[in-house]
């Protein structure tokens, strides 16, 4: 049987995700995660550092919750109850989930509540499918729990809601269930993922922002030289870019003259004015990165 336990604070309930692989972490394991990746995830095992930054659009989510899933509920004829209640699997090693709402009844389900912006709805589901993160978060809630089948619910722009019916694929919850332990594994041999410098870049920048070192003599360091080089001419490739799409936007302009849309072959433009009021910039701490090539150095 799962582990059932009721977190008796928001701490409580922080410091038991904070030791477990959960269902908003899991997808990160199969590289359908697109905010975090494999390695910032064994970073925040293993460092026990949070480096999730929680922004108005996710408090706003939270806040929304509640009165989204009653809301369904009402409409679906449904009975539901907040689940406050922990969950950790009954055989694999630290793999927990939270959930939004249990669907009451003879067979009961998971309800997992999303309030997602319009354009990002268009954007990134369908009417038959959710994004891959969030299918794989519902198949390893059912997966922990137990339970048969589970609902996503797509809240979109505020007044339209989008039910995603799933039944539970065993399958599916035991090859989440061996990436799990595969991570665990290499965690207690100290083997670190990879690093994928595109997806990861954000997190490397966050993960040392802090210059807080001694100047370093890495002269003999072959392949820091090679990217300080790459660095430099993507730079310079950026600013020509940079360049010659100012021009070309002027020019657009020159053309379209005061139309705020236009239609030209091939292509529409959308050319309104946009006003924004002034805003305060929250404070942070961020490293900046200014590599100049050395005078009269050849390699």
């Amino acid at each position: 049987m799962p582990e059932v336990i009721t977190p008796k604070s928001r701490e409580h309930w922080l410091e038991l995700r904070s030791t477990d692989i959960t269902s908003t972490d899991v997808s990160a394991l199969t590289g359908h995660n697109p905010y975090k990746s494999k390695f910032q995830l064994y970073k925040e095992k293993t460092t026990g550092e949070d480096y999730f930054t929680e922004t108005d659009y996710v408090r706003w989510g939270k806040r929304l919750e509640q009165a989204i899933g009653f809301g369904v509920a009402e409409d679906q004829n449904w009975s539901v109850a907040p689940m406050p209640e922990y969950v950790r699997h009954d055989s694999c090693y630290n793999a927990g989930s939270s959930f939004d709402f249990k669907i009451l009844g003879n067979t009961p389900g998971i309800l997992e509540i999303k309030n997602v912006d319009y354009f990002a709805w268009r954007r990134n589901w369908t009417e038959e499918l959710a994004p891959a993160h969030i299918e794989i978060q519902l198949q390893f809630q059912l997966e922990v729990s137990g339970y048969a089948y589970g609902y996503i619910c797509a809240f979109v722009g505020g007044n339209t809601v989008h039910l995603y019916r799933r039944e539970r694929d065993q399958k599916t919850g035991r090859a989440l269930i061996r990436h799990v332990n595969d991570f665990w594994a290499d965690v207690h041999k100290n083997i670190e993922p990879d690093i994928n410098f595109e997806a990861d870049a954000e997190f490397l920048a966050q993960l040392y922002q802090n210059a807080n070192g001694d100047h370093a003599d890495m002269t003999a360091h072959n392949r820091l030289a090679e990217v300080c080089a790459q660095y430099d001419d993507a730079r310079a490739r950026e600013k020509a870019a940079l360049k010659d799409k100012a021009a070309l936007k002027g020019e657009v302009f020159s053309i379209i003259g005061n139309s705020p849309t236009v239609e030209a072959r091939g292509f529409n433009i959308n050319a309104k004015s946009v006003s924004k009021d002034a805003y305060d910039v929250p404070a942070k701490t961020f490293r900046q990165l200014r590599i100049t090539k050395q005078e009269n150095h050849d390699g």
